[in-house]
């Protein structure tokens, strides 16, 4: 049985392993991201423009029966002409902590030095540690990190919005099948990975199409210059 749920996720094919082996149907079209509305293009179409590559990461193998988190690698850009969203690449494997670095490692040195990495930061001392470890490796390339905040949903709904009114295309290729059908399955399917590593990536871009600034950071300047001018608590 594993053999078989491996040759559907390896064919991208989730959904029907879902549907035909556990008994868990789910609509084609998507409950947060309408996938319907995702153009897909060929790689020589996409646009020049800002991009980065986020990451989600586990480092847990896949032994026996054990269905494990993937760690995702999404590359996003948006294109200067118009501002459009495209999803250029996706990086999907499961393994321990050394085949996850030289995954990172990889593909920063196949992304070039002007795309951004963004990693998470897990909480306490051991994220921190993670974090300044995987930024020395990447020594010569742009790195941000942040902790997660909010809910999956909440963090993926602002790319989704983008995604729903035509402003998110994909590139056609191979790991494609896949990761539309991730968007669809969210947020009740099993993995939700690539939805994180976007979600991270859109975040990271700042506000999307347009470049503004989608952290709801400026709800705390806006109070620390309230308390500075007129004195309030």
């Amino acid at each position: 049985m594993l053999a078989i749920q491996a040759a559907f996720e390896a064919a991208g094919a989730e959904r029907d392993w879902a549907s035909l082996y556990q008994q868990d149907p789910r609509p084609a079209e998507g409950a947060l991201f309408r996938v319907g509305a995702i153009p897909l293009l060929e790689a020589a179409g996409v646009g020049p423009g800002r991009a980065v590559r986020a990451w989600d990461l586990a480092a847990t193998a896949r032994t026996g029966t054990r269905d494990p988190d993937w760690t995702a690698g999404v590359l996003l850009r948006r294109e200067h002409a118009g501002g459009r969203l495209v999803v250029e690449d996706v990086m999907r494997l499961r393994g321990g902590p050394h085949e996850v670095e030289a995954a990172i490692l990889a593909a920063a040195a196949r992304d070039g030095r002007s795309v951004m990495v963004s990693l998470p930061q897990d909480p306490g001392q051991a994220g921190k540690a993670q974090v300044q470890h995987l930024t020395r490796l990447l020594s010569g390339y742009p790195v941000v990190s942040s902790p997660e905040t909010g809910s999956k949903a909440t963090r993926a709904a602002p790319v989704a919005s983008q995604a729903n009114v035509g402003n998110l295309a994909a590139v056609r290729a191979g790991w494609t099948r896949a990761f539309l059908a991730e968007l669809a399955d969210f947020p009740s399917g099993r993995h939700d990975d690539q939805v994180d590593a976007l979600a991270r990536a859109f975040d990271a871009l700042g506000a999307g199409a347009h470049g503004y600034d989608t952290s709801m950071g400026w709800v705390g300047h806006l109070g620390g210059l309230q308390r500075a001018i007129f004195g309030i608590e």
